[in-house]
């Protein structure tokens, strides 16, 4: 475990890490990720269900730190904090005609 003063070297190091996909060092695997906190885990997981159902409607979203959903609706960003505001407003413009 590592602690970084730098946030833009810790967003470096986790960039290369995921296009780099497999790390190993002298033979040995090792994972790079970040360290949140079970809670917070528990709320950026609670987002996966309607981030799966934008992904299946190709539109676009992402997620923002520490726990935002961003969805791009008719161009605009809405930001949505808990996963029940995101699925409302999915339902909504999923509905509406067009």
């Amino acid at each position: 475990m590592i602690e970084l003063l730098n946030f833009q070297d810790k967003v470096k190091i986790l960039h290369l890490a995921r296009e780099k996909k497999s790390l190993d060092y002298n033979g040995k695997h090792i994972s790079i990720y970040p360290d949140f906190s079970p809670e917070l885990i528990r709320r950026r997981l609670s987002f996966n269900p309607v981030k799966r159902k934008h992904r299946e409607l190709n539109m676009k979203y992402f997620l923002l730190y520490p726990c935002n959903l961003c969805v791009v609706v008719d161009g605009t960003q809405q930001r949505f904090s808990t996963h029940k505001d995101a699925e409302a407003v999915f339902i909504s413009t999923s509905n509406s005609p067009g």
